[in-house]
């Protein structure tokens, strides 16, 4: 299933944007599209929205098919959140072979097979090695440098959970005190992440930390670890910045999480394929910035 909403109405502006996002339960894409949609009321632009239920594997299919979709509705830009970072290439240079301009917003897309296909687009997102590497420093910290530790990945193959995995581990794998014990993908879901904690902590008893590539599988972890009372001998670190982490963080149960500024990426997605369709110089990638919320940091936003 997927659910279908309207942005700004069309007044005299003849530019139509498409809007395909994934997830419309997740806080976090709630955030990135408001973002967009703010964006397109400022411009006065008609935004087209797409939404899928969820991030999962079967979510690729809904966003092929809203790919159709703005072809057929003769959108002249689609900002996309993509479900694969491989299998959505195809129909986005079909669209782009139409000259509708893409921008690619959140997980990117993958360099090999774009460069292996000719499709070239610009991209809007935060550097994900970089957050996990503000992760991972803040836990080695609060490891005092010791340690065995877990990741929870998202979907198998999706990009920013890769890359996310891949900048903590790099800062784990130099910090000779720590050592990585397994990687498992939870699939960014909470009852997911609830079963694999709890097995993880039969097979690893003594394990201090925990990195959770997004907020909801780091609150699903720590039900398992309420089950054995762990809940203050783990460091659970995560990523997102949803409202039910910076809570846990208050109550000394999350060590940290990562903001990406979702609405800022929106709204530059947005701004991005403006400019390209007016002819604008738009710069192949345009970063947005990730930061280290600790108990801090959110109690000096409070």
């Amino acid at each position: 299933m997927s659910t279908l909403s309207m942005g700004a109405p069309f007044h005299s502006s003849r530019i139509k944007i498409g809007l395909i996002s994934k997830g419309a339960r997740d806080p976090f894409v709630k955030r990135m599209d408001v973002g967009c949609i703010e964006q397109a009321e400022i411009k006065g632009i008609e935004l087209l929205v797409r939404n899928t239920d969820d991030a999962t594997f079967q979510s690729i299919t809904t966003q092929q098919r809203f790919i159709e979709e703005m072809i057929q509705a003769s959108v002249q830009a689609i900002v996309i959140a993509p479900s694969s970072s491989t299998l959505l290439i195809p129909p986005l240079l079909k669209a782009n072979d139409k000259g509708i301009h893409i921008v690619n917003v959140g997980s990117p897309l993958d360099e090999e097979e774009k460069q292996k296909t000719g499709f070239t687009c610009v991209r809007v997102g935060p550097d994900n090695r970089k957050g996990g590497r503000l992760s991972a420093h803040d836990m080695t910290a609060a490891l005092n440098g010791v340690g065995i530790v877990a990741i929870l990945e998202g979907e198998k193959g999706q990009l920013n959970s890769i890359y996310r995995k891949e900048g903590f581990a790099e800062v784990m794998n130099q910090t000779r005190g720590i050592r990585i014990v397994e990687t498992v993908h939870a699939n960014w879901d909470s009852d997911i992440a609830e079963k694999e904690v709890e097995r993880l902590l039969v097979q690893y008893p003594n394990i201090k930390g925990l990195f959770c590539v997004n907020d909801r599988m780091a609150l699903g972890g720590l039900r398992a670890l309420e089950k054995r009372k762990k809940t203050h001998s783990v460091i659970v670190s995560s990523y997102d910045n949803l409202r039910a982490a910076r809570d846990e963080i208050r109550r000394g149960r999350i060590q940290s999480t990562i903001e990406q500024n979702p609405h800022l990426m929106g709204a530059k997605g947005i701004q991005a394929a403006l400019d390209l369709i007016q002819g604008n110089p738009v710069p192949n990638y345009t970063p947005t910035a990730v930061e280290l919320i600790d108990y801090r940091a959110v109690m000096l936003r409070t």
